[in-house]
């Protein structure tokens, strides 16, 4: 239950950082993720949730990266040590996780980079 409620905050957060920092309207995102803008509607009132295809589409075809990894770390994880709390494994798991994809998938695209 946990892990659903951390999806869905994130995806919601996905959707206002697209909003917001590069001026997306819902139906840009929903295009560029390859979803419906009622799916997209769905996400921003918590009732769905991004996949990693999804994501992967949006960093495909939207020249910024949306950093799951940064987001773990500067918002959740950093409100677990200012309360003096101990962050949950799962959430650190989740962190660690995230951030070898990333950087699996940047290693990729700067060899697909040197290719063409």
């Amino acid at each position: 239950m946990k892990r659903e409620l951390l999806e869905i905050t994130m995806s919601k957060d996905i959707i206002e950082s697209l909003k917001k920092k590069h001026g997306m309207t819902l139906p840009e995102i929903a295009k560029v993720a390859g979803i419906t803008k009622a799916f997209i509607s769905k996400i921003e009132r918590g009732d769905a949730r991004f996949t990693v295809k999804h994501i992967g589409k949006m960093e495909d075809k939207i020249s910024v990266f949306v950093s799951l990894g940064e987001y773990l770390k500067e918002k959740l994880i950093a409100e677990y040590k200012e309360k003096g709390k101990k962050v949950p494994k799962d959430i650190l798991d989740l962190h660690e996780g995230l951030m070898k994809c990333l950087r699996a998938g940047d290693k990729l695209r700067k060899v697909l980079k040197k290719k063409e």
